[in-house]
């Protein structure tokens, strides 16, 4: 996956996170029967996962860089990344 580009990674996890958010059920459910967990705190474990899936889905965005022309008086300022 290092050669696709950022829209196609970005793509895939959104794929991901919609895929997860079909299967919160199944997953924490999963989840209780594997370590024990009460079924509501499976669920807040999906639920973190998700957290995570949709941050990672802005990275695209957060690489782009940003550009804010005149943050202060004669000053712009750029990032790059």
């Amino acid at each position: 996956m290092g050669r696709s580009s950022l829209s196609k990674r970005a793509e895939v996890l959104f794929a991901f996170r919609e895929l997860l958010h079909a299967r919160v059920t199944d997953l924490a459910a999963v989840i209780t029967a594997e370590h024990g967990k009460v079924l509501s705190d499976a669920a807040g474990e999906v639920a973190r996962g998700l957290e995570n899936v949709e941050y990672a889905t802005a990275v695209p965005n957060l690489l782009k860089g940003e550009f804010s022309a005149q943050a202060t008086t004669g000053v712009d300022v750029h990032s790059l990344r």
